[in-house]
């Protein structure tokens, strides 16, 4: 019974530990998608502002 029950509280920690690995993951993940949607939206405003000045050089 004893090594049950350390068996068991052993299977709870590596859980919590494996738990805990994943949260850190998810958190990674929820911290780089800002940072993703971020530089897409500044790529194409950059984009999009070298276009206007591509167009404005062209007319002029």
């Amino acid at each position: 019974m004893k090594q049950f029950c350390q068996h068991a509280a052993f299977q709870v920690q590596a859980s919590s530990a494996g738990l805990k690995r994943s949260m850190a993951r998810l958190l990674k993940l929820t911290l780089l998608v800002p940072q993703y949607l971020a530089l897409q939206l500044a790529d194409s405003f950059v984009k999009g502002l070298s276009m206007k000045m591509k167009k404005q050089l062209e007319q002029a």
